[in-house]
This record gives C-alpha cells, sequence and structure tokens, in this order.
C-alpha cells in the first residue's frame, strides 16, 4: 500500500471518528463559535500537513503541523506554523452555508537535515462554513517575508484547509 493511500485511509478513520461524537451533533455553522475546536487537513506558513483551529471570541488561533516543503518539492523535513486570526462578520449566510473571512498573521518554522527556514506572513482567508456538517473549508492568500535563510519577499503565497469541528 503506497503512502498516499496510508494517509488517506488515516484521514477517513479520523473523520468517521469525529462525526460520531455527540459533540459533532451539537455543532454548526462550519464550528464559527467561540470555543469550537476543529481538526483536518491544511497548510500554513511552510508547515503543511494537520491543520488545527480554536476560536475564541472575535479571535482564532489556527495552527498547521507537518511537512517542510520547499516550492513545489515533496516533504523534505517537519515544520509547524501558528496564526493568530481576526474573525469578521459573515458576508453572507443561508440555510446550509455561510460565506466569512478572517485576517491576521502568523510564523512558520520548517527543519530539514540539512537547512531550517523561518518565515511570518500575513494572512486573509474565505471561510465556507457549511451548517448541515459542522465543517469549514478555507482558502488563504498567504504572503511571506522569509527571515531565515535570507531575507525575501513572496507576495503570491497562498494556502488552504478543510476541518471539522468536534467540540
Amino acid at each position: 500500500m503506497n503512502r498516499k493511500m496510508v494517509v488517506f485511509l488515516q484521514a477517513l478513520l479520523i473523520l468517521t471518528f469525529c462525526l460520531s461524537t455527540p459533540a459533532a451533533a451539537h455543532l454548526g455553522g462550519g464550528g464559527r463559535n467561540s470555543g469550537n475546536f476543529g481538526i483536518g487537513l491544511g497548510g500554513g506558513t511552510i508547515a503543511h500537513g494537520l491543520s488545527l483551529k480554536q476560536f475564541a471570541g472575535p479571535t482564532a488561533i489556527q495552527g498547521n503541523l507537518g511537512c517542510y516543503r520547499e516550492k513545489w518539492s515533496g516533504c523534505s523535513g517537519i515544520a509547524g506554523s501558528v496564526d493568530l486570526l481576526f474573525n469578521m462578520p459573515a458576508l453572507t449566510q443561508g440555510p446550509a452555508l455561510s460565506l466569512a473571512w478572517n485576517f491576521g498573521g502568523g510564523l512558520g518554522v520548517g527543519l530539514a537535515s540539512d537547512k531550517m527556514q523561518a518565515a511570518a506572513a500575513f494572512v486573509l482567508g474565505l471561510e465556507f462554513n457549511f451548517h448541515v456538517l459542522p465543517i469549514d473549508i478555507v482558502i488563504e492568500w498567504r504572503p511571506q517575508l522569509s527571515i531565515i535563510p535570507g531575507v525575501g519577499v513572496h507576495p503570491f503565497g497562498a494556502t488552504a484547509h478543510v476541518r471539522l469541528y468536534v467540540f
């Protein structure tokens, strides 16, 4: 069994477990309520893999743990990132879906056997929050300022997340 299949099966198992919890039945709106915690897949500043988000009133803390990737290469090490997001009012709402946005900033660090990278980023996100299931799908514009190993500006970064809210 190849690595992609193993990762897919692990994600499916986690999703099945999360949807079967009693807490999942009481969450709506994609989890965009204070105190809600989401887990899924996504990317951040340098880090791509596990995506976590905790709402706290008008703000949220978003973290990513996983692969360190340079440009379009494969996983060459481990990485982590954290963002502080400011939640803005929904742009539009319907019975099944709300469209909202956020902005903020974050930091990321990646480590490979022969390299370390650190960067700061501005985040501007567009959130698709589903009311039937506690799921959000987020796309983000994420311009970066590389700090280590050298200073550089990368204005066209983009990331995405898919998360299930379990608490």
